[in-house]
């Protein structure tokens, strides 16, 4: 009888199991990151990852700090956006 009754769980709790495994909700897609260039030297760069600042009131992204102080002191785009 005890047999019979582990048996009898065992099957219960693997049945629970594949309802769970079955009903589970899909995994989210990766989420695409979103690529700023930086004001400086056009460098792509996730926007995430990027430094950024505000200059004249708008943000501005930068591939690195280095390429932020260049902007502060007056260098801007050395290469058009895009290429």
């Amino acid at each position: 009888m005890a047999i019979r009754l582990l048996i009898l769980l065992l099957l219960l709790w693997l049945a629970r199991q594949l309802w769970r495994l079955l009903t589970r909700p899909a995994p989210l897609p990766p989420r695409a990151a979103t690529m700023v260039a930086c004001a400086t030297c056009s460098t792509y760069i996730d926007q995430e990852r990027a430094a950024s600042a505000l200059f004249d009131g708008q943000r501005r992204y930068f591939c690195d700090t280095a390429c932020m102080a260049r902007y502060a002191q007056g260098e801007r785009l050395d290469r058009p956006r895009g290429r």
